[in-house]
């Protein structure tokens, strides 16, 4: 049974007319609102009433496009017809420009929870203080970790005391002296520097994304009460994660 107005019948389009002329509205073509569309065909030729509104002339000029005599089949709304999950994907999402870090969060040999962790960071969607200070937030701004500055994202992650010496020990095991410390150039930096699939690339984004996220754990840790890590043992976790995973993805290179 096709319904008339919530299945994807008329004319060249791929969508129902209820998107287009949607029946909570004025115009909209109510006196066949629900029904089949075998109620507006009589004797092989569409029956409609005369057109009093500027819609139902849209409409019925649409319809010059359907043969009625035609076979109906049933298609998929993709490029090949075919159902195909990718192709459903790409019909259904709402494409944006791709941005410029998109291959340092979203990489084959990426852990899933440090990937939408980083997602996050680069949206500037992580609740530091200080960006609870731009919501009205009056309470303690300080760093966690240093107690000396306010908790913004480039210092909890690259100039505090205690985040500069992890992000540099663990940009050190990847050949990086001197990694910027500030988050814009941070970002800049690993778009252009981290591209490629290749072993090096890999554990450069690899490190990059495990210091990040396991330094908001270590911070969560002093938020909550809980016992934190030291910095040896904060190390040797990200140092681990990091290991395994380049072991599992490049096990011919170790």
């Amino acid at each position: 049974m096709v319904v008339a107005m919530y299945d994807a019948w008329w004319g060249s389009s791929t969508y129902p007319m209820a998107y287009r002329f949607p029946p909570s509205t004025s115009s909209a073509p109510g006196h066949f609102v629900g029904p089949k569309l075998s109620s507006i065909i009589r004797g092989g030729s569409w029956f409609w009433p005369n057109a009093r509104s500027e819609v139902l002339v849209e409409i019925q000029s649409r319809l010059l496009e359907v043969s009625i005599g035609e076979v109906d089949q049933p298609v998929w709304g993709t490029r090949s017809g075919v159902f195909s999950s990718a192709e459903t994907w790409e019909e259904l999402r709402e494409k944006k420009p791709e941005v410029e870090w998109y291959g340092v969060v979203w990489f084959s040999a990426t852990i899933p929870k440090h990937a939408f962790f980083l997602w996050l960071a680069f949206q500037d969607a992580i609740t530091t203080r200080e960006k609870m200070c731009r919501w009205g937030y009056t309470g303690d701004i300080l760093c966690l970790f240093c107690r000396f500055k306010q908790e913004s994202l480039t210092h909890l992650f690259f100039q505090c005391n205690f985040s500069r010496k992890i992000w540099r020990s663990i940009m050190a095991d990847c050949k990086v002296l001197d990694p910027p410390d500030d988050w814009d150039l941070i970002v800049k930096w690993s778009s252009a520097g981290m591209k490629g699939k290749n072993l090096h690339s890999t554990a450069r984004k690899l490190c990059f994304t495990a210091t990040v996220y396991n330094l908001w754990m270590q911070r969560n840790c002093l938020v909550h009460g809980r016992n934190p890590k030291t910095e040896e043992a904060l190390l040797s976790k990200i140092r681990w994660e990091v290991k395994s995973m380049i072991l599992y993805k490049f096990p011919q290179n170790c």
